[in-house]
């Protein structure tokens, strides 16, 4: 009784940890920020008595992603707005950065094409996809 006890606890208490991440196989940051941008241009179009952040998840849901509670980020894990300000542009969503040089070494691979063109083009882009 008291190891089934012990269990139960266990297990409220690691239920409770971690953040919520946006998820879909195969995405990356870019897919995530246009599907990301088009939700939350709709949600701040519209006047409606549903809290902005339930409008938002429904528009990502539809658009094929997944909301799920992580302890710490993962690569294809994306931060979406959790709070009536993030929601409303009142207040900035931070996405967090798992592993830097994994994601400079990304970020260098996605815009390697972009050497041929104007050097502001491919600094602007790898900033961009790095979060500064």
């Amino acid at each position: 009784m008291k190891r089934g006890l012990f269990l139960v606890l266990v297990l409220l208490a690691t239920a409770a940890c971690g953040r919520y991440y946006w998820t879909q196989p195969g995405r990356d940051i870019f897919a995530f920020d246009a599907d990301s941008q088009a939700c939350l241009t709709d949600v701040r179009a519209k006047t409606s008595p549903v809290e902005p952040t339930t409008l938002y998840r429904y528009c990502m849901m539809t658009r094929g992603w997944r909301r799920t509670q992580l302890a710490a980020p993962e690569p294809n894990a994306f931060r979406g707005p959790e709070r009536e300000e993030e929601a409303l542009g009142m207040r900035p969503v931070v996405q967090p950065v798992p592993d830097y040089d994994a994601r400079r070494e990304e970020c260098r691979q996605r815009v390697r094409g972009l050497y041929l063109g104007p050097r502001y083009v491919y600094e602007q882009e790898f900033t961009r996809c790095m979060g500064y």
